[in-house]
């Protein structure tokens, strides 16, 4: 059974995205949405201030 860290503060999904792909290939979330053909790429939550579901 895997064990979640409930000392620390969750990190968002979209700073994951952030800094573990996006900034080190540096591509852009444009670029992103176009390479996965998605059009809604303004609706993929890049904003880190928005709610985590829970």
């Amino acid at each position: 059974m895997i064990r979640i860290p409930t000392h620390r503060e969750p990190i968002h999904p979209v700073e994951v995205l952030l800094e573990e792909f996006l900034n080190p290939m540096h591509i852009t979330q444009r670029e992103l949405s176009a390479a996965l053909h998605y059009q809604g790429y303004s609706t993929l939550g890049m904003e880190l201030d928005a709610p985590i579901a829970r």
